[in-house]
């Protein structure tokens, strides 16, 4: 006779064997689905197994920094609980009417811009409109010389200094005695040469002097700070030139954010170019003084001008003086044609 025979291998018969005693136990179904492991529970006993989550049981999870919560449940909320206290701090809060909270560098136009954390692109604003944005000309004023003018004297009473002679150099800021009731001078100081102009063609500076650079940090909520502060992450902080919050327009700023920079989200530059540059020469000083009967010049003298206007003094013996005579270059050119408009103005409240 041939005996069929089965034999149950020893997983199978643990399997079976567990869920027969465990199913009887909990009084569920004797064919289970994955649900039905999941939800079985002793007979007589209330409610479902716990999977372990703290979220589904009610159990604290672990803080979130920036809620302004206590969410482990440990009475500290964000930057007053030591999980927060290494790695965030406290900024002033943001005050309203204001955007949110940046990071700015401030460089001059033109320079790289330091990158954001965390590699973002920063945003960037302007500051002080080139006004000024041709290159200064200049002069050089060393191949000129002034001839000074000629001064006459003349023996008449009647103010119209009738043959008038000649008097010879007089040197500047002395005194010299001259002969004759009246004087007048003759022509005016010549310019002998030019002046040179050191460019002729300025170069135009860039339309802006500075750059801001701006990082945002988002509009920050976070709690656990005095005097209603807020919690942020130090990296987004440490390293920044100014902390800041900022709004369009020109604003002034609260006290908890007392540096105010003002800036521009953009500009419209339509300048063409600048003016050549050019020199004008001239001659300063020279000019005469007679002191009648005071051959010393001690006294208050009588300043012997317009060009041929008669002085009419007293007596014969009669002192002149002439103060130094130097050439001078007027510097022209270097204008700007066009100008630059800076656009939305955006103030940045800082600390």
């Amino acid at each position: 006779m041939i005996y069929a025979r089965y034999v149950m291998r020893p997983f199978q018969s643990w399997f079976v064997l567990g869920w027969l005693g465990f199913s009887s136990l909990l009084g569920c179904v004797s064919d289970p689905t994955c649900e039905d492991l999941a939800n079985c529970a002793p007979s007589g006993a209330s409610g479902t197994m716990s999977s372990g989550s703290g979220s589904s049981s009610g159990m604290p999870g672990a803080e979130d920094c920036t809620n302004g919560a206590d969410d482990d449940g440990d009475g500290q909320t964000d930057c007053a609980d030591t999980d927060c206290s290494s790695k965030y701090t406290c900024i002033p809060e943001v005050p309203a009417g204001f955007n949110g909270i940046v990071t700015i560098a401030v460089t001059p136009f033109g320079d790289n811009a330091p990158p954001c954390a965390g590699g973002a692109t920063p945003t960037s604003y302007y500051q002080n409109p080139a006004m000024d944005s041709c290159d200064a000309c200049t002069c050089d004023v060393s191949g000129v010389q002034c001839s000074p003018a000629q001064l006459a004297t003349s023996f008449g009473f009647d103010m119209t200094c009738n043959n008038p002679q000649p008097v010879g150099p007089i040197a500047p800021n002395q005194c010299q005695q001259v002969f004759g009731s009246s004087a007048m001078v003759q022509n005016a100081p010549t310019v002998i040469g030019s002046c040179t102009a050191n460019m002729g063609s300025p170069t135009m500076k860039p339309p802006m002097e500075t750059t801001i650079t701006a990082c945002s940090i988002g509009m920050a909520t976070g709690g656990g700070c005095d005097a209603s502060g807020t919690c942020v992450a130090s990296d987004n902080v440490a390293n920044a030139e100014h902390v800041c919050v900022y709004r369009a327009g020109h604003e002034a700023c609260p006290g908890d954010w007392p540096l105010a920079l003002y800036a521009f989200e953009s500009y419209v530059d339509d300048r063409t170019g600048c003016t050549p540059c050019g020199c004008t020469t001239a001659c300063e000083g020279g000019t005469y003084s007679i002191f009648p009967n005071d051959p010393t010049c001690a006294g208050t003298g009588i300043p012997v001008e317009p060009v041929g206007a008669c002085v009419m003094g007293s007596g014969f013996q009669t002192g002149v003086s002439m103060t130094a005579l130097m050439a001078t270059c007027a510097v022209t050119g270097g204008a700007m044609m066009g100008s630059v408009t800076p656009m939305n103005e955006t103030t940045f409240c800082c600390y």
